[in-house]
This record gives structure tokens, C-alpha cells and sequence, in this order.
């Protein structure tokens, strides 16, 4: 909820059977949950929102059938070399959107958001773990299994809060698919987290020359500097928005969405406000442009997740916000800005259908069937 609890419901009578308190909302500033938590066997686990703000951001876990706290994990790490000074209490890094379980191996896969404060690293010169990270925990503890760290000292708002897809990679073993706000898909081993591929999603990226193979590190990154105004590709809404794709096994492709946005950053110092402490975006100038000789715009496409390779894509004049629908019969559904409701054919993105709802879509559809009707509810 909005006030930071979760709670359960008694799902025939709408009664409440338990709600726990997780954060101390007048501690705390913006501390709160927007995303549903997820099940790991019969532990309930999530994330607050929060990352811009100067808070220590948190995942939650509690037992989904009591309510009771099970554990607590602070994504920044206490680590001085990371988090020099007192940089981490108030450092962000909460985790946004839900996580992925895997039965499989009994683990939580979980993205964190940015550090803050954001634009601006100068109190903050270090790693700054785990901030832009996927972690992989154990979800009985909350323990740390392994991490991959994205963007470190992330001073773009490069989010690491996407969903981790579970994948075959052709070789009888299942990977990690995971994209990043900052327009890369990271490809890794479930188990542990080595990088099998990292390939470039955006197609405008200035920030930095690729990610090194070897290390998963971004190559002569380009910093947001006091005082001075640059131009970053993707911007901070990232290479997609938080709008998820989906990933058919049958075709073997992801189907999803691109932003291709950038914005300027002029960045600025701020210190603590009252009541709040120091806003994460408060005097830092952003605004969003054009990529360099292009019209911003928005796409929509089936990609091959383990290397990259578009099979088809097709345009929108403004990035769309919806998710994606998948199904078994080789339709793909999702929605854009400006109300219409499009069905695509699976393989080749020919467009079957469109429906205007008189309305932008920003949610997921979804399939359901009554006595033998398949229908899409959006």
C-alpha cells in the first residue's frame, strides 16, 4: 500500500486477515510501496519505491500466511569505500517493481533503482553497492546468493529495476535475461551471475562507448558535472519504461518496447530541505530532447534475447506505456499513447488488428477463457 504496509485479504469475503507495517512513513520520506509483492514458496517479498529520495531504500520480506517479518535487506550496503561518509543513509536504492522467483533454484531475482542523490555523485564517489543492481537472494534469509552491479555509481537515474526473464539459452540451461535502464540487456547465468552477452537495446546511447565483456563495467562512461549542461542518451525514463515485455518459448522471441528519448542534465549540489531531506532531483536542470539529427519516438518489436538480433520492429510517434501480451496461439497484444489496442502477428509483426479504447493503455493485458471463449481484458 501507499502507507507502507503489506496486507492479505480473504480473497471469497474481501476481509482483512493481516497487515504489517514495514516502513515509518514520517522517518522515511516517500518510502512507500507501488508494485505488488511477488510469492518465493511462502515468503511475500518487495520492494519500496523511493530511490530518489534520502532514505536507506529497503526490501521486505514477511510470511505470506501470518504476516510476520521475515526479513529485511537494505540494498546500500554498509560499506565505506562504497558509500564514503555518511552518503549511505541517505542513498536510495529501493527496488521498485516486482521480482522474479525461481523455483528451480528457490531464488529471488529483484533489480534496485539509482543512487542518490541522482545527477549528482559528488558526496557519493564510490560504487555505491547495491544500487543499480540485480540481486539474486535467498529467500528463506534474504541472503545474497550473487549480485550483478549495472551502473555503478549511477549518476543518470540507470535504474536496474526491470524484470529478470528466465530463458533457455539453447544449450539445455536456463539464463537471466535482464535489461537495464541505460539501453543494455545483460545476459548472465542464473547461478551465479556471469555475463554470457550484454547487447545494446537503445538504439541512441551516448553515455558510454558499450559494456566490456569481460567485466560487465560500462567503457569510459560520460558523468553529469556540476554546474554544466549535457546531453545523455537514453534519459532518465530509460531505453523502455517500466511497462514489461513478455517472452514466448514457442518463437523463442521477446516482445517489447523502446524509448528513443534523450534528455539534457545540467546538474547541481542541493542540500538537506525540511521536513525531507536532500531531494534526489531538486536543483538539477532535465530536460527531455530529441536524439542528435532524429525525431524522438517510440517502437515496438520481437527480439531474439540472448544476442540481440531484431526480427521485426514497427514505429510509434510517442513511446507507448503498455505492456505486452503473448500468446501460445502466436498473437502478440499491447496498447500506445493515444488509446489504440493493437493485435500483431507473432512472427512477422503484421498488424491484425487495432481497437480504439479512447484512452493511452499503461497496464498489461491479459487471456482468459469461458466455456471455450478466449477473450483479452485490458
Amino acid at each position: 500500500t501507499l502507507d507502507g504496509r503489506m496486507l492479505a485479504l480473504d480473497q471469497k469475503t474481501g476481509k482483512q486477515i493481516w497487515s504489517t507495517q514495514l516502513t515509518d512513513m514520517k522517518k522515511e520520506y516517500g518510502a512507500l510501496f507501488s508494485s505488488p509483492p511477488q510469492l518465493a514458496g511462502d515468503i511475500l517479498f518487495g520492494g519500496t519505491t523511493g530511490g530518489d529520495q534520502p532514505i536507506i531504500g529497503k526490501i521486505f520480506a514477511v510470511n505470506a500466511d501470518t504476516g510476520e517479518r521475515a526479513w529485511t535487506f537494505e540494498v546500500p550496503r554498509d560499506d565505506p569505500k562504497s558509500w564514503p561518509g555518511d552518503s549511505r543513509k541517505v542513498g536510495g536504492g529501493s527496488a521498485w517493481l516486482p521480482g522474479t522467483y525461481d523455483p528451480a533454484t528457490d531464488t529471488i531475482y529483484i533489480g534496485t533503482s539509482n543512487a542518490a542523490p541522482d545527477f549528482n555523485r559528488e558526496a557519493r564517489l564510490g560504487d555505491n553497492l547495491y544500487t543499480a543492481t540485480l540481486l539474486a537472494l535467498e529467500p528463506k534469509t534474504g541472503k545474497v546468493k550473487w549480485h550483478r552491479q549495472e551502473v555503478p555509481n549511477d549518476t543518470w537515474d540507470f535504474d536496474a529495476s526491470y524484470e529478470a526473464l528466465v530463458v533457455p539459452d539453447g544449450k539445455g540451461k536456463n539464463v537471466i535475461v535482464h535489461l537495464n535502464k541505460n539501453g543494455f540487456v545483460y545476459v548472465m547465468d542464473k547461478d551465479n551471475g556471469a555475463l554470457h552477452n550484454a547487447w545494446q537495446y537503445s538504439e541512441n546511447v551516448n553515455w558510454t562507448k558499450g559494456i566490456d565483456l569481460k567485466t560487465g563495467l560500462p567503457i569510459d562512461p560520460v558523468y553529469p558535472e556540476t554546474g554544466k549542461q549535457k546531453l545523455h542518451c537514453p534519459n532518465l525514463l530509460g531505453g523502455r519504461s517500466w511497462n514489461h515485455g513478455a517472452y514466448n518459448p514457442s518463437t523463442k522471441l521477446w516482445y517489447t518496447h523502446g524509448m528513443e528519448v534523450c534528455n539534457t542534465v545540467t546538474s547541481a549540489k542541493q542540500g538537506a530541505v525540511p521536513g525531507i531531506g536532500g531531494l534526489s532531483l531538486g536543483l538539477s536542470e532535465i530536460t527531455l530532447t530529441n536524439p542528435p539529427g532524429k525525431k524522438a519516438d517510440g517502437w515496438f518489436g520481437a527480439i531474439d534475447p540472448l544476442t540481440g538480433k531484431s526480427v521485426w520492429r514497427v514505429r510509434y510517434e510517442m513511446p507507448a506505456m503498455a505492456s505486452v501480451l503473448a500468446t501460445a496461439s502466436g498473437l502478440v497484444f499491447t496498447g500506445d499513447m493515444v488509446g489504440n489496442l493493437y493485435a500483431y502477428d507473432a512472427d512477422n509483426g503484421k498488424e491484425l488488428w487495432k481497437f480504439n479504447a479512447g484512452s493511452g493503455s499503461r497496464g498489461g493485458p491479459i487471456s482468459y477463457s469461458v466455456n471455450g471463449k478466449q477473450y483479452i481484458a485490458i
